[in-house]
């Protein structure tokens, strides 16, 4: 009797390499704000990979209490900035801050945007209705100083609505 033993060897598997975590934040570049108005403006910005656009503002230098958020992953980020709170004059601080699918985050520096006011034209005039002419008007709760021209008139550009006290010198 012929014994014969075969042996079977099950090829060698080699496991699935991981690829490495993604650890860079987006680059945010060529952030720009037009459309300016009395109560919106508009934001834009690249990012070298697609991610997010969010832009969180507020009245001071990095305190930030409104955020607008676009879930969207893209590397053309548009975000406008509208609303009651917006008030014609006002200063607003912001950044943008764009978060990729790994969950990086790359956030600009804080950013200014001033927000068109109205125009308000003042004409100063003597006891007999003649122009006042060369003269400062100071408009305070902006703090605007402007002379008046030949014709005793006054511009300012870019006032917030409100009181505001004139001060004639």
């Amino acid at each position: 009797s012929t014994s014969t033993s075969t042996s079977t060897s099950s090829p060698k598997v080699s496991p699935t390499p991981i690829p490495p975590k993604d650890t860079t934040i987006p680059i945010i570049t060529n952030l720009v704000v037009s459309s300016i108005s009395t109560n919106t403006a508009t934001i834009t910005w690249q990012t070298d990979e697609k991610a997010d656009s969010v832009v969180e503002y507020g009245l001071e230098d990095n305190k930030y209490f409104l955020e607008i958020t676009n879930k969207d992953l893209t590397t053309d980020h548009t975000i406008i900035l509208e609303g009651p709170l917006l008030t014609a004059g006002s200063l607003l601080h912001f950044r943008v801050k764009s978060r990729d699918q790994a969950d990086n985050e790359g956030i600009s520096t804080d950013r200014t945007i001033k927000l068109k006011g109205y125009n308000l034209r003042i004409m100063l005039t003597d006891k007999s209705n003649k122009p006042v002419k060369d003269t400062d008007v100071l408009l305070y709760k902006d703090s605007l100083r402007e002379k008046t021209n030949l014709s005793g008139e006054v511009l300012f550009n870019d006032v917030t609505p409100g009181k505001h006290l004139i001060v004639v010198k």
